[in-house]
C-alpha cells in the first residue's frame, strides 16, 4: 500500500512539473517583443523600376511557343470532333451483356459483348445496333461495327 502512494505522489508529482514547464513556455513565447518594421526614408527615382520584368530565355519561349501550338492544335482537333462526331458525348452505351464505344482512329464502333450460354448473339448485336440509332440517335448507318465476343 505504502508503494502504491508513492507511485500516486510521483505521478502527480511529474504531471504537475510538466503543467509548470510548459505554462512557462507559454507565458515566455508570448511575451517576446515584436520587432518594429523598418521605414525607409528612400523614395525611389523616377528612373528607377520598381517591378523589372522577368526575362525569358530563348529555349524556355521556344518551349512556351511550342505548348501554345500543340494547344491550338488540340483545341482544333477536339472542335473538329465535336463537329464531325456530335453524338460522341452519348457514348459509351454498356449494359450487362455488352459494352459499346467509338473509335476515332478506326472510324468504327468497337462493341464487346459478354453473353450467358445460349444467348443469341446476332439478336443482342440488332439490339444494340436499334439502341444507337433510336434511342442516342447516332447515325450507324455510316460506320462499321467490329464485334468481339467474351463468352461467360
Amino acid at each position: 500500500m505504502a508503494t502504491k502512494v508513492n507511485i500516486n505522489k510521483r505521478l502527480i508529482f511529474f504531471i504537475v512539473f510538466i503543467l509548470i514547464v510548459f505554462s512557462v513556455f507559454i507565458v515566455l513565447s508570448n511575451s517576446k517583443k515584436k520587432e518594429p518594421a523598418i521605414v525607409s526614408k528612400y523614395e525611389p527615382s523616377s528612373q528607377a523600376q520598381l517591378n523589372p520584368a522577368p526575362t525569358v530565355s530563348a529555349e524556355l519561349q521556344i518551349a512556351i511557343d511550342e505548348a501554345k501550338s500543340a494547344a491550338r492544335q488540340f483545341d482544333d482537333w477536339q472542335a473538329i470532333v465535336r463537329t464531325d462526331y456530335p453524338w460522341l458525348r452519348k457514348l459509351p452505351l454498356a449494359g450487362e451483356k455488352y459494352f459499346v464505344y467509338f473509335d476515332l482512329e478506326k472510324n468504327s464502333f468497337i462493341g464487346r459483348l459478354y453473353p450467358n450460354p445460349g444467348d443469341n448473339i446476332e439478336a443482342l448485336e440488332t439490339d444494340i445496333v436499334r439502341q444507337l440509332k433510336e434511342v442516342k440517335e447516332i447515325p450507324v448507318e455510316n460506320y462499321k461495327f467490329t464485334w468481339t465476343v467474351f463468352p461467360r
